[in-house]
């Protein structure tokens, strides 16, 4: 089959979203893939500054990234004086140039796998993409986008267009339990299936440590993502340093803390025992997490984080680390193999527990839960519910 993936974040950024694990486990399994980045304005230019992409890429000629999977980084022209705004004219253009690529792309047969209602001009280009017959439409909901904190004076419109795309979705896929619940609603073919993890890259645990952890003492406790302070709780994060002043903390990603807050991620740098190391390639991961005697995932508990299933929890098992995590309704389910901590004080003692009560019997359990949650049986999911209708809208 054919799959044209229309992704909220780009392809090529360093960490790995499952838009990223779902196109390119599609590709490898002999599907073709044409993953379009949201539009680029501004950032075109850096990205040609610096040879990341030329000209003919910004126009439209796409970038083959491996065997069977494509990337389309068109430029979205917008009005000198404002960068960031266009007018109807241009967004028409927009539309029909980036319909018109797909289309060359992807032949007549091919299906439509969308991921954000707020991919720019979507409703337009969608338009010119039915003409003359529409693809087959998955919407695939990831993420409760209406509490995004970009969307906050326009979640009504938010709202009303992912009602619009979920009732036009021929299949939709929902990746938590909340999800499911609100998409159902519009649309009765609609599958819950969870976000996974990288099996085949956690699973070996290399036998190496990385430079930039080498000489910081053990027990060493770790967390990889953005530090984004809306869904990572910052304040408990530092809560949980300052209590265990003898361990440390690994801390793997961007920092992304809003200068308005009232906890500024400086709070944790002053803190000896934490390590904000940065963006590490996701290949590299394994050699941290091979390094870590218990792995955290301190999300808030808000209106956003209900609706999450933070892919992170998966390569955790699949390392066999012991893994702290806060009371998300997506990981309920997984109980049994995680420290599920309903307030602070769960949270702290749990980190401490994990550690102590860890063992070769419950290394064993995690990975083969982890195991049975991979990308690659995910994907197989999907594509044998896209065949079963397919079949079905052929009969």
């Amino acid at each position: 089959m054919t799959f044209v993936i229309f992704s909220n974040q780009p392809f090529d950024q360093k960490l790995k979203t499952n838009k990223w694990q779902i196109a390119t486990r599609l590709a490898k399994k002999g599907h073709k893939v044409i993953f379009v980045d949201p539009p680029l304005r501004i950032k075109a230019f850096k990205s040609f500054l610096k040879r990341e992409v030329g000209i003919s890429n910004l126009l439209g000629k796409p970038i083959k990234r491996a065997e069977n999977l494509y990337l389309l980084k068109l430029f979205r022209p917008a009005i000198a004086f404002n960068i960031s705004k266009t007018t109807p004219l241009l967004d028409n253009w927009f539309s029909k140039a980036l319909a018109k690529r797909i289309k060359l792309l992807a032949g007549k047969d091919y299906i439509l796998w969308i991921y954000h209602v707020g991919f720019p001009n979507l409703l337009n280009t969608l338009n010119y993409l039915n003409k003359p017959n529409p693809p087959t439409l998955i919407y695939d909901v990831v993420d409760e986008y209406t509490e995004f904190p970009e969307y906050q004076k326009h979640k009504k419109w938010m709202s009303l267009r992912e009602e619009w795309i979920s009732k036009k979705a021929d299949i939709c896929f929902s990746s938590s339990r909340t999800l499911y619940n609100k998409i159902t609603i519009w649309n009765d073919n609609c599958y819950y299936l969870p976000n996974a993890g990288a099996w085949e890259l956690f699973s070996v645990n290399p036998k190496k440590t990385p430079s930039d952890i080498k000489g910081i003492k053990k027990p060493l406790i770790g967390f990889s993502g953005a530090l984004d302070e809306f869904k990572v709780d910052l304040g408990l994060l530092y809560d949980c340093a300052k209590f265990y002043s003898s361990y440390n903390f690994i801390l793997i990603g961007p920092q992304r803390v809003s200068a308005k807050s009232d906890f500024r991620g400086a709070s944790l740098e002053s803190l000896p025992n934490v390590f904000l190391i940065g963006v590490k390639d996701y290949k590299d991961l394994p050699f941290y997490f091979y390094n870590f005697d218990s792995y955290i995932i301190p999300y808030r508990l808000n209106k956003y984080t209900m609706g999450v299933f933070p892919t992170k929890l998966f390569d955790s098992l699949a390392s066999g680390l012991p893994t702290v995590v806060t009371a998300l309704p997506s990981y309920k389910d997984y109980k049994k193999y995680i420290y599920y901590s309903f307030n602070k004080s769960d949270f702290i003692k749990n980190i401490r527990k994990s550690i102590e009560e860890n063992s070769q019997n419950k290394i064993k359990e995690r990975k083969k839960i982890a195991k049975e949650n991979s990308w690659d049986k995910k994907v197989d999911n999907q594509i044998n519910i896209i065949n079963t209708f397919l079949k079905s809208n052929n009969a």
